[in-house]
């Protein structure tokens, strides 16, 4: 395995930045409200159609109907290559990727019903030009300013409700007026990704790890400054504060004021939870999911300047990069010594195997991953024809994108399925609006899952290895695992609720259907009627009103067999039919049961198991009850009707 440096390392002050590119990626996710309710898809498309409706000549933004234009065509460069390079950006993906990521789009129509496509595409290219004043820990300390070229502003608008604002900003030492120096470019690595303030120093000074101001340059020479000082600072803990409370939970959340610089940045047709963004209850917004810091695709070369090639090894600055600084860039840390390491060596014991791709770094191109941050570092002709100017900017990029889509579509709908329960008050709520929320959230989720998903977008074997890089460190599959199990506990809670009282209302109906059903085949076997009993009966109390030793023995065998036959038929038939209405209900409320909470593909060791033993004894004794009730009631009015007609009883 080769070592981390292979030269004496130099101070990260002392190596020269050829080229610094720093593509920041922004994941929102919406939140709908009514959170279950089927808004998603709609507001997405509200989104979409401001947008579009807004996209006059002149307007910042403007709808790209072709995704593969995602980089914008040189206006006076070389067409010709820019297409190649959308060609070879295509075809490296699966077909299916493909179909995702590039397909051309009908252009929006305002108003024309849901918008139905996986996403739509908006670029900004009003804004060329960024100057950024870093932060610092020294009082005192010179203000360090860089000059970056902004050369994409997009703006990705998911169907799933993730939305994710791309900035990509430059620093060429072919074009800049000052040289940037390694320590310098781990700064900006480091401040420029923050959305907001992570905490404030004594007297609300702003902390070494954000801008002091950052200056927007548009076409037409106009700046738009902002400033981060302590008044800001002040300003901002000081919004932080509940917003209005929402009638369905009762709560008034907390959102984390932005900076202005990036609050200005996107189209205000984007309702953003921070406090200048004037949120109403009950409106839908989008929100931030992950901390202060921007995930980046970040791509430094250290080729030596043109004049020096003829002297020095391309490689020579790529290897004298000591083993720190190779993890500042990896887990995009402000600059130190290069003596020292950013963390504890004993948490870096396996940072080659864990963090690195290495299958080029002899060549000089050496990929790393922390999740939050993704570097090329490199030098030499072949990482600056090829990785810097294309494969970062676009290969890599779009296996950035899919990744952190799935983050903060995860994310975004484990929020969902939290809102939607803390919304639901079992007391006063019917159980149908969360279950009617809940199957809202599943066909999202069978959405996500079958067309926005990719675990493997490629079947090169560097794009593999990269992708397992980047899952892995975004904790993708362990999220993707929580946010099933709590779709599966929340819809088996509901489905045991619903077969419950499914259960139930089975269970009524069959103890009438039972009972229907033994008198209709009781009396259908017999053929006969009441008065037909009657008639029987009447015997039995002739007997007993003649008495035994008066009609003699002779008389009473007589009319034995007028007797028996209807007694015994009937009481053969109550028994039989009673025995297997209880017998038949019992089984048909298990099977039920057993069917409706049993999983897919699996049934129970036992259908006992599926029943606590108390509903098995009410069933069994209730039908008892009933049979021996009816039998009873049956017989009586068969004695009275015979008492009547037959003993003369008026």
């Amino acid at each position: 395995m080769p070592e981390l440096a292979k030269s004496v390392p130099l101070p990260a002050s002392e190596i020269p930045v050829a080229l610094f590119r720093q593509i920041m990626l922004w994941p929102l996710a919406l939140h709908p409200h009514p959170a279950g309710a089927d808004v998603i898809r709609g507001e997405v498309t509200r989104v979409v159609d401001l947008l579009t409706a807004a996209a006059v000549p002149d307007a910042p933004w403007q709808p790209v109907d072709d995704p593969a234009a995602h980089i914008g065509p040189p206006p006076d460069g070389d067409q010709a290559g820019w297409r190649a390079e959308c060609y070879a950006e295509g075809v490296y993906f699966h077909e299916f990727v493909q179909g995702f990521l590039f397909s051309e789009r009908t252009p929006r129509v305002v108003g024309a019903g849901s918008d139905d496509v996986p996403f739509r595409l908006f670029r900004r290219s009003d804004i060329v030009a960024v100057d950024v004043t870093l932060g610092e820990w020294v009082d005192g300390r010179e203000a360090r300013t860089l000059h970056l070229e902004v050369e994409r502003i997009n703006l990705y608008l998911f169907r799933t409700g993730a939305a994710i604002l791309v900035v990509e900003t430059v620093h060429d030492r072919n074009v800049a007026a000052n040289d940037l120096m390694l320590d310098v470019a781990q700064d900006c690595h480091d401040q420029f990704r923050r959305v907001y303030v992570p905490f404030a120093l004594q007297g609300r000074r702003p902390p070494g790890l954000v801008v002091q101001s950052v200056v927007w340059h548009r076409k037409d020479d106009r700046p738009q400054p902002f400033d981060i000082d302590a008044s800001a600072v002040t300003a901002m803990i000081d919004s932080y504060k509940p917003g209005p409370i929402d009638p369905d939970t009762d709560l008034g959340k907390r959102t984390p004021p932005l900076f202005e610089h990036w609050n200005w940045l996107l189209p205000k047709e984007l309702p953003l939870a921070n406090a200048d963004r004037g949120i109403a209850p009950g409106q839908s917004y989008w929100r931030q999911v992950v901390d202060e810091r921007m995930p980046t695709i970040t791509t430094v070369s250290v080729t030596p300047a043109d004049g020096e090639l003829a002297t020095r090894d391309p490689l020579h600055f790529y290897n004298a990069t000591s083993e720190g600084d190779l993890m500042r860039l990896c887990f995009a840390d402000s600059a130190g010594s290069p003596s020292t390491l950013p963390y504890d060596r004993r948490s870096l014991v396996d940072f080659e195997k864990n963090h690195m791709y290495q299958a080029f770094r002899e060549r000089g191109t050496l990929y790393m991953g922390s999740g939050f941050a993704f570097v090329a570092y490199g030098a030499g002709r072949d990482f600056d024809t090829y990785v810097a100017a294309q494969h970062m900017r676009r290969h890599y990029f779009q296996l950035g994108l899919l990744a952190h889509l799935e983050l903060a579509s995860l994310l975004g709908l484990s929020s969902r399925i939290s809102s939607v329960v803390m919304e639901y008050h079992p007391s006063r709520d019917d159980e149908k609006k969360l279950e009617d929320a809940m199957r809202t959230i599943q066909a999202e989720y069978l959405q996500f899952l079958h067309r926005f998903r990719f675990t493997g977008a490629s079947n090169h074997v560097q794009a593999q290895a990269i992708t397992d890089l980047w899952r892995r460190h975004l904790r993708l599959p362990e999220v993707f695992k929580d946010l099933h199990e709590e779709i599966t506990s929340a819809t088996d809670y509901l489905f045991n609720r619903a077969t419950s009282r499914g259960a139930e209302t089975v269970e009524r109906l069959q103890v009438l259907g039972i009972l229907g059903l033994m008198l209709a085949l009781t009396f259908g076997l017999l053929s006969a009627n009441l008065q037909t009993y009657g008639q029987w009966l009447g015997a039995v109390f002739r007997v007993l009103h003649a008495g035994l030793p008066s009609a003699g023995w002779k008389d009473a065998w007589a009319n034995a067999p007028h007797l028996a036959r209807p007694l015994v038929t009937l009481t053969l038939g109550m028994a039989v039919f009673a025995t297997l209405g209880c017998v038949g209900l019992k089984r048909l409320h298990r099977r039920e049961v057993r069917r409706l909470t049993s999983p897919p593909g699996r049934r129970p060791r036992s259908l006992r198991a599926t029943l606590p033993p108390t509903t098995d004894q009410w069933v069994t004794g209730r039908l008892a009850l009933v049979s021996v009730i009816l039998w009873v009631v049956t017989v009586a009015l068969a004695a009275y009707w015979g008492a009547s007609t037959s003993w003369g009883f008026q």
